[in-house]
């Protein structure tokens, strides 16, 4: 198991503080929901997605003693990382501009 970056609310009050520096993020922020506490708290809810495909996903589908039944449900599991992840990404305004249906809001 990796060391996670984001493990703790310090961790995340640092990069919050760091990320509030930025006028790009805080020109999102809403009364009562700062940007920069948005994406921290997206950014570790992705890492530890990220951490569970990559040690417990994908080792399980490279395991030559993984029934042939059980392939789709490691892939279903790493689907539903990757809409965990999504959601997060989507929840971030900062990021709107990723999206085909927000790029011409970009800023």
């Amino acid at each position: 198991m990796r060391a996670r970056l984001l493990n703790d609310v310090s961790k995340l009050k640092a990069l919050s503080d760091r990320l509030s520096q930025s006028e790009k993020v805080t020109n999102y922020d809403k009364p009562d929901e700062p940007e920069s506490w948005t994406i921290a708290i997206a950014l570790k809810d992705i890492e530890e997605s990220f951490i569970r495909v990559f040690d417990d996903h994908l080792p399980s589908l490279l395991n030559d003693d993984l029934p042939k039944s059980m392939v789709n449900d490691r892939l279903h599991a790493i689907g539903e990382e990757f809409r965990h992840i999504i959601y997060h990404i989507k929840d971030c305004k900062y990021y709107e501009y990723l999206w085909p249906e927000t790029q011409n809001r970009a800023s």
